[in-house]
């Protein structure tokens, strides 16, 4: 069975026109691939200067605090009510850069896991953890209505809990007078 003319001439004219096609496949797909990475850059920074700011703030309270106790301490000046005011203060900071940290520890190990299932739920709980002074601070109140159990998805831990990193940093970057995210 040998090609007419005809054949030929289709087959010679569709070669260039399918090599175009997977040229511009290939660059199409690049071009998506550096939109993500993109994307994804441009979300850790925004989390990053969010937990930055928290825990600086929180670790400015304490720091005058302490300046201030060993001053206090150093020159028998110690007033025990200040002191428990004061040690309030302090514990009520380091427990935000605990909770802090703590979420981060369990995005980071929820993301080495790679690709299994996730918990929604737990997700949605570590994000609002690591956003809630933040949210605090924008006057947005957070009403969650969601049930205590919900089924796994397919996903690594990590990335479901960035995903809704990234939805609520948005969501609170949209209501900057503040609001209630549901």
């Amino acid at each position: 069975d040998v090609l007419c003319d005809y054949e030929v001439n289709l087959v010679e004219e569709f070669v260039p026109l399918a090599s175009l096609a997977l040229q511009f496949l290939t660059r199409t797909e690049d071009l998506q691939e550096r939109v993500v990475q993109s994307e994804r850059k441009h979300a850790l920074a925004n989390l990053t200067r969010g937990i930055t700011h928290d825990m600086n703030n929180a670790l400015g309270a304490v720091l005058p605090l302490v300046q201030q106790l060993r001053d206090d301490s150093a020159n028998g000046r110690i007033v025990m009510e200040t002191l428990r005011e004061d040690l309030d203060v302090i514990e009520q900071s380091l427990q935000t850069c605990r909770r802090i940290f703590g979420s981060m520890l369990t995005i980071a190990r929820g993301s080495k896991r790679g690709i299994g299932h996730g918990n929604l739920r737990r997700a949605v709980d570590s994000a609002l953890t690591v956003l809630e002074d933040s949210l605090k601070r924008h006057k947005i109140k957070v009403l969650l209505q969601l049930p205590a159990e919900l089924p796994s998805i397919r996903g690594s831990q990590g990335d479901i809990t960035q995903l809704f990193l990234n939805l609520f940093t948005n969501a609170r970057d949209a209501m900057p007078g503040g609001g209630t995210l549901t």
